[in-house]
């Protein structure tokens, strides 16, 4: 059961982890004058993150049996809410620069 929630969660991560590079790459874009259309790449993260998920599960099931779920639920629900702050985080600068934007276009033009 343990090793089933670590590959859903290794797979959400990849998904938040996907969310917040492609908005600072927007960020970025934004900042340089250009179009906010960047993209990322998954397959790094995609293959990577989930066998770590599973690693990190079978380590604490080695370790701690008792409350390897328990601890392992933790651990992540940690994770996504530290993805889930540097995403939103994020966001709010990207609109914040979208609106410095239109404002600008609206003032020249």
């Amino acid at each position: 059961m343990i090793y089933l929630i670590a590959i859903l969660w290794g797979l959400l991560a990849c998904v938040q982890g996907y969310a917040v590079e492609v908005v600072k790459g927007n960020i970025s874009h934004l900042k340089n004058g250009r179009e906010p259309n960047a993209g990322a790449c998954l397959f790094p993260a995609l293959p990577a993150v989930p066998l770590m998920c599973v690693f990190i599960a079978w380590l604490i099931e080695l370790f701690i049996p008792t409350y390897s779920i328990e601890i392992f639920l933790i651990g992540l629900s940690v994770m996504s809410i530290i993805l889930l702050i540097s995403f939103i985080s994020a966001r709010l600068e990207y609109l914040r620069l979208i609106k410095t934007k239109k404002s600008q276009n609206e003032n020249g033009a």
